[in-house]
Protein backbone atom coordinates (compact mmCIF):
# COMPACT_ATOMS: atom_id res chain seq x y z
CA UNK A 1 0.00 0.00 0.00
CA UNK A 2 2.59 2.28 0.59
CA UNK A 3 4.58 1.71 -2.91
CA UNK A 4 1.37 2.55 -4.09
CA UNK A 5 0.76 5.62 -2.89
CA UNK A 6 4.58 6.64 -3.35
CA UNK A 7 4.67 5.70 -6.84
CA UNK A 8 0.93 7.95 -7.37
CA UNK A 9 2.81 10.81 -5.46
CA UNK A 10 5.44 10.70 -8.23
CA UNK A 11 3.15 10.19 -11.03
CA UNK A 12 1.37 13.11 -10.33
CA UNK A 13 4.21 15.26 -9.48
CA UNK A 14 5.26 14.32 -12.84
CA UNK A 15 1.91 14.74 -14.89
CA UNK A 16 1.99 18.61 -13.02
CA UNK A 17 4.94 19.14 -14.48
CA UNK A 18 4.60 17.57 -17.87
CA UNK A 19 4.47 21.64 -19.62
CA UNK A 20 8.19 22.03 -18.74
CA UNK A 21 9.84 21.40 -22.34
CA UNK A 22 13.77 22.35 -23.03
CA UNK A 23 14.76 23.25 -26.85
CA UNK A 24 15.07 20.14 -28.22
CA UNK A 25 11.09 19.02 -27.19
CA UNK A 26 11.74 17.05 -24.41
CA UNK A 27 10.59 16.86 -20.98
CA UNK A 28 12.55 18.39 -18.27
CA UNK A 29 10.89 16.32 -15.33
CA UNK A 30 10.94 12.24 -16.17
CA UNK A 31 11.14 9.01 -13.70
CA UNK A 32 14.76 7.52 -13.45
CA UNK A 33 14.56 4.09 -12.50
CA UNK A 34 14.59 3.41 -8.53
CA UNK A 35 16.72 3.92 -5.92
CA UNK A 36 17.73 1.57 -4.10
CA UNK A 37 15.79 -0.73 -1.76
CA UNK A 38 16.21 0.08 1.94
CA UNK A 39 14.29 -1.15 5.12
CA UNK A 40 12.27 0.94 7.24
CA UNK A 41 10.77 0.01 10.91
CA UNK A 42 7.24 0.75 10.75
CA UNK A 43 4.00 0.02 13.72
CA UNK A 44 3.76 -3.48 11.98
CA UNK A 45 7.45 -4.46 11.82
CA UNK A 46 10.30 -3.60 9.09
CA UNK A 47 9.44 -3.41 5.71
CA UNK A 48 10.93 -3.33 2.59
CA UNK A 49 10.31 -0.17 0.56
CA UNK A 50 11.70 1.10 -2.96
CA UNK A 51 11.50 5.06 -3.79
CA UNK A 52 11.03 5.85 -7.21
CA UNK A 53 13.81 8.43 -8.92
CA UNK A 54 12.58 11.36 -10.59
CA UNK A 55 15.13 13.62 -12.71
CA UNK A 56 14.32 17.47 -13.11
CA UNK A 57 16.50 18.42 -16.14
CA UNK A 58 16.76 22.54 -15.41
CA UNK A 59 17.14 24.21 -19.57
CA UNK A 60 20.89 25.61 -19.57
CA UNK A 61 19.82 29.03 -19.74
CA UNK A 62 17.95 28.87 -16.70
CA UNK A 63 21.25 29.57 -14.33
CA UNK A 64 19.98 26.74 -11.95
CA UNK A 65 22.88 24.05 -10.82
CA UNK A 66 23.09 20.61 -10.14
CA UNK A 67 23.13 19.75 -6.61
CA UNK A 68 26.27 17.69 -6.91
CA UNK A 69 27.75 20.39 -8.13
CA UNK A 70 26.80 23.49 -5.69
CA UNK A 71 27.62 21.30 -2.93
CA UNK A 72 31.16 21.48 -1.55
CA UNK A 73 33.53 18.51 -2.18
CA UNK A 74 33.07 18.43 1.97
CA UNK A 75 28.98 18.08 2.22
CA UNK A 76 27.86 14.87 4.02
CA UNK A 77 31.12 13.76 5.48
CA UNK A 78 30.62 14.51 9.00
CA UNK A 79 33.63 16.68 10.85
CA UNK A 80 35.17 17.92 7.13
CA UNK A 81 34.70 21.25 7.39
CA UNK A 82 35.52 21.32 10.89
CA UNK A 83 39.17 23.11 11.18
Amino acid sequence: MLAQAIEAEVAAWIADHAHLKDEAGHQQVVRNGYLPERTIQTGLGPIEVQQPRVRDRPPPASGRRSPRRSCPPTCGRPGAWRS
